[in-house]
């Protein structure tokens, strides 16, 4: 290596630990040229313990992820654990275990751009969306991606199922600030897609009617997503409710009663 590469190296190296907050001290080696020191008492963690059961936990963690996309570093974390004299052990917690699959090719970019706040583009209904991309949720085993949709100026959320055309970068890193994505409110009404008014019978159903807007007497106005969630919810009240608009719906709700039926 020569000297000029090996000081760009140096330099480079020198520059992204100060980056990482790790310390330097320059001083004078034995001999006599300026030296520099990192004390490793400055920025070392004391030793990462866990209890059984806390080790049981993070290798759930770690086997929670079964795509191509996250596997390989849930393995590389787990072999560290074993490393450092840890036996993680997921089958104590299987019955805990969600199943959470990274979605379409479209998962990567997503997450890519969240950690390097870059602006995102890709097809949705027909359409090109361009998003501010803040954040990645999974419900009922469908990923959606919340962020600040620039073409509408408001947050929106985008199921990944639904995307037509891939998801690519659109945009430098860090053209916008960090932003809380709301998760708490990620599925409520900008998650739905579509609107239905259903009768509910006097009494019956109370939790369904308050999550509904008053639509005249005993009916309410709703939105919902078109992924079948809430026509399974709307069976499971039987004769309490009718899907009174749109007849989509309320014909998705007839077959999954008369599917039951026929199991009966």
């Amino acid at each position: 290596m020569s000297p000029n590469t090996f000081n760009r190296t140096f330099e480079r190296d020198k520059a992204e630990l100060l980056a990482l907050g790790v310390p330097i001290e320059v001083g004078e080696a034995p001999d006599g040229e300026d030296g520099y020191r990192v004390r490793r008492a400055s920025f070392e963690l004391p030793p990462v313990e866990f209890t059984a059961a806390e080790a049981a936990m993070v290798a759930l963690a770690g086997s929670v992820w079964q795509s191509a996309a996250q596997s390989e570093q849930a393995v590389q974390a787990l072999a560290k654990l074993r490393a450092a004299g840890l036996n993680p052990d997921p089958g104590r917690a299987l019955a805990l275990a969600p199943a959470i699959r990274a979605e379409g090719e479209s998962f990567d970019t997503l997450a890519g751009a969240i950690a390097d706040r870059c602006p995102v583009s890709f097809g949705y209904q027909g359409q090109t969306r361009h998003l501010q991309p803040r954040g990645l949720a999974s419900r009922h085993g469908a990923w959606y991606v919340k962020g600040f949709d620039t073409d509408r100026g408001e947050p929106r959320t985008f199921k990944l199922s639904r995307f037509s055309e891939p998801a690519r970068r659109d945009g430098r890193p860090g053209s916008f600030p960090p932003t809380d994505p709301g998760f708490d409110k990620l599925f409520t009404d900008d998650a739905a897609d579509a609107e239905c008014v259903v009768e509910i019978r006097p009494g019956a159903a109370p939790s369904l009617s308050r999550r509904g807007k008053p639509a005249g007497h005993g009916r309410y106005r709703f939105r919902y997503g078109q992924d079948g969630q809430f026509a399974a919810e709307l069976a499971g009240y039987g004769a309490d409710v009718l899907v009174v608009e749109p007849a989509e719906l309320r014909d998705e709700v007839a077959a999954r009663l008369r599917a039951i039926g026929g199991r009966a």
